[in-house]
Parts: structure tokens; sequence; C-alpha cells
């Protein structure tokens, strides 16, 4: 979800206008700076670090215009730009093209169009800083991973490319659907949206094919329920629904979904786009929780071996303070468990022997 708590920088040389505009995104629940000019916008950029995305009218009067402030913004920041025009000619789309943008929306196109618009900007900005740093990440953490990072440094230099290429936000959601590592699916809603029958499958992206081990034509116009017959009691649909109903965001925790066919953990995060259509991002995270499961089944025999075993185990820091002793410590010495703990290594040990415990922990 993108918060409400984000200030968009409104570039407006009309006055009137620019009232308008900023009560509309206030209402949305955005702070709002406005700027008259291009000059203004840039300094306002450069003093300004609590900008989140720049709202930029293209044609500005006199002085530069909004293409050339919105280089020059670029220049200062990486900030989302989204582009504000009364004009919808291909002249105004290929003037921006090259610019590293994330929308481009038609004055009077109206609220719900503009306030998607800005939602989808902050969600692409926010994916794309995001696939920046895992690749960052995997380059650190092993070298072997090289061959890999080059193929995914071409693919995404091949997305860039495709990005630059783009004219609308909508064909930019689509490249990153697709190359996405998340699995996801794109539904129409038919009825009330209270079955999983009523979501009809529109696309599938790479990642989810690959979790459902099917191909694209075996999935586009059937339902949820021909996939996952077991999916009306999984409780990820009336969150869906919901999300159909109010265009609000929504994550599904992870939980297991049992059928015939599959015995997995998945988490789910849900929203609506401005077609109408319900988009889920998924992923399946069994591996993770048999691992977790197999580290606290791990944990659960260590504990019963040294509660239960006839010598006293402590456990101390790299300080000496006892942060674990074996209930045998009461056969030992005669303290409980608790009274064991409140004890310090000085009051265990002679002077003597305090130094020779130093020592070896030195060594």
């Amino acid at each position: 979800m993108i918060p409400k708590n984000k200030t968009i920088l409104l570039v407006e040389d009309d006055a009137i206008i620019s009232f308008s505009e900023m009560e509309t995104l206030e209402r949305f629940g955005y702070t709002v700076i406005s700027a008259l000019s291009g000059e203004e916008a840039v300094q306002t950029v450069e003093d300004d670090n609590s900008i989140d995305l720049v709202l930029m009218d293209i044609d500005l009067g006199s002085g530069i215009d909004g293409t050339e402030a919105a280089k020059k913004i670029l220049e200062v920041r990486n900030i989302p730009i989204v582009f504000l025009t009364s004009h919808s000619e291909q002249s105004m789309v290929d003037k921006v093209r090259g610019i590293t943008r994330y929308g481009y929306v038609i004055k009077n196109s109206g609220d719900f169009v503009l306030q998607s618009s800005i939602e989808m900007a902050f969600e692409l900005f926010n994916a794309h800083a995001i696939a920046t740093e895992r690749n960052t990440e995997l380059a650190v953490l092993n070298e072997e991973l090289n061959t890999v990072i080059d193929e995914q440094n071409t693919t995404n230099e091949q997305l860039i490319a495709y990005q630059q290429e783009l004219g609308l936000s909508e064909a930019l959601f689509h490249g990153l659907f697709d190359n996405m590592t998340s699995g996801s699916a794109i539904y129409s809603v038919q009825n009330d949206g209270s079955r999983g029958s009523d979501y009809i499958i529109r696309s599938f992206n790479k990642a989810s094919l690959k979790i459902e081990n099917k191909t694209l034509s075996e999935v586009v116009g059937k339902s949820l329920y021909d996939l996952r017959p077991a999916i009306d009691d999984y409780g990820l649909i009336p969150v869906m629904q919901k999300v159909w109903e109010t265009g609000k965001p929504a994550y599904f925790p992870v939980k297991i979904y049992l059928d015939e066919n599959f015995s997995n953990y998945y988490e789910n995060y849900i929203f609506k786009i401005p077609t109408g259509e319900v988009v889920t991002i998924y992923n399946d995270v069994t591996e993770q929780k048999q691992a977790e499961q197999a580290l606290k089944e791990s944990e659960e025999k260590y504990r019963l071996i040294v509660d239960n075993i006839s010598h006293c185990i402590t456990i101390l820091d790299m300080d000496l303070n006892i942060t674990y002793v074996s209930p045998a410590i009461y056969e030992l010495r005669g303290y409980t468990v608790e009274e064991a703990l409140r004890q310090t290594i000085d009051q265990i040990l002679t002077p003597e022997s305090l130094e020779i415990a130093a020592r070896v922990l030195e060594e």
C-alpha cells in the first residue's frame, strides 16, 4: 500500500488550476508543495529532501518547460516524475521520450485516473529500487553467481531500453509484471467476487507459470477455482473481494494451501488496477517454512536433552555472564535454575579459578 504521508511537488504555471489540483491531491491524503515554473521546481527539489514525487505540467509558459525541468531534477535526485498535460497528441508523448518517467496523465481525465497513476508511479519506483538492491546483495553474497548476474544485468538493460520506448505507464507495468521474480496473476471479476470461480485469469507472468507448472494457454480464461479447487476454504477470496470492491491494496499473510495436488505455503499481495481487474503477487515460501519447522524441532530436541541430562550444562556469553543453566544444577549445587541464573561468575569461582577461566577465554 502507498503510505498517505507522501509529499508531492505540483508544477503548474496556472495558479487557478494549481489550486484546484492541490485540493484534489490533498483530498487523496498527500502533502502538496506547488511551483509555478520549471526553474522554481528544480530549486525546490534541490532544497527540500522531503519530496517523494513530482507531478509536472509539460507546458509551463515562459522559461524552461516541463521536459527540461524534469531532466534537471533527475540530475539532482532519483525521484519518480509523472507528466501532466492537456494535450493528447503523439508529439507530446514523443517530447518526453528518453526521460525516465513513471506516468503520463491527461488533464481532466478524472480523479480516479490521477490517483491511480500516482499510486502506480510509487509502486513502480519502489519495485525498481527493490530490484536494484537485490541485485547488489546477490553480487556481494556469491561470486559464483556472476554469470547469472550478467544475464540479469542484460535483462535489466533490455527492460530499461524497453521502458524508455514506452509511452504509457500501463506498458511499463506489464514489462515489470512479466519479469518480476514473484508469481503474479491478473483476474477479471464477475458476479459479486465472493467465490474462486468469479475470478477469471487474464494473464499469468513467467514466475507464476513456473510455480503452477503450466503454459499460458492452459490458464488464460480459466477461473482461480479451476486451478485451486480448495481456494474458497483458503481465506484469500474475501480479501480479494474487498480489494475489488474498495480499490484498497491488501496483504494476505503466509498460510498453507492444501488440495489433492498442492501442499504449499504462500503469501499474497493484492491490489486493483485502473482497468478494474484484480492483481495478485504471491510467493511460494514452502521451503522457508519447512526450514523453520525443522529448526524448531531441532531446538526442541536439543532443549529436551539438555533439560533432562544428569550432567549440569551452563552457557555463558563472552563477558562470562550466565545465560543458561540446566535443571541438574539443583542436584549438583542445591540451587534452582532461577537462583543460578542470578549468580555472577565471581560468586561461583575462587579468585584463582576465575583468573584461569579469564585466561582460557582470552586464548
